[in-house]
């Protein structure tokens, strides 16, 4: 048997049966994951639908909206013509994510994990900014994410928020500065690739 086949009829019953938010959700990240990007994006619309009126309706077991757009997001960058869509989703996650004031006593773990969720969403944005071509504007925002992520991550991300900041300099014309950033990264490790 064709176990994916078999899994994505299984997800398609439990929508049947109970079309929430999460069985949505669940079915948009199963086509995601199949690689059917334009089905999973029909899907995680249908969810962010559903999670935002469950929200509404007080309903505590409803989903991050944040984490459904991202999803969307990085399902409609698939299709070139839609990366303006999937920019301003992720625009809309950063913003909701820099909204968040966490309690002071927050743990760091804590504190460092929404940072880093920060920081990856902005990353997101610079990469996309570069694939429209605002190599200028993805430099503010992949240094931005480069200074979060350099911050809390471990050191391949470190490296690779430094790289994602050279290659945005080299696009952006700026060959010595990307250079710098480049001969940083084979000094920590000369043996990244």
């Amino acid at each position: 048997l064709n176990r994916k086949v078999e899994a994505q009829q299984l997800i398609e019953s439990s929508v049947k049966l109970d079309d929430g938010c999460m069985a949505r959700f669940n079915l948009g990240a199963f086509l995601y994951d199949s690689r059917q990007y334009e089905s999973a994006a029909t899907h995680f619309r249908h969810a962010l639908r559903l999670c935002r009126n469950a929200a509404k309706n007080g309903d505590e077991e409803a989903m991050e909206e944040a984490d459904i757009q991202v999803r969307l997001a990085n399902s409609l960058r698939k299709d070139a013509r839609k990366l303006p869509e999937a920019l301003a989703l992720y625009k809309e996650v950063l913003k909701s994510l820099k909204a968040v004031v966490l309690p002071e006593n927050s743990e760091k773990s804590v504190i460092a994990a929404h940072e880093m969720q920060l920081g990856a969403v902005l990353a997101e944005i610079g990469d996309l900014l570069i694939s429209l071509d605002r190599h200028l504007e993805a430099i503010d925002v992949i240094y931005e994410s480069m200074q979060i992520r350099s911050k809390n991550g471990d050191n391949s991300t470190r490296l690779k928020s430094r790289i994602d900041y050279g290659n945005a300099l080299l696009y952006a014309g700026r060959l010595n500065e990307a250079k710098d950033q480049y001969e940083i990264v084979l000094k920590a490790a000369p043996t990244y690739v």
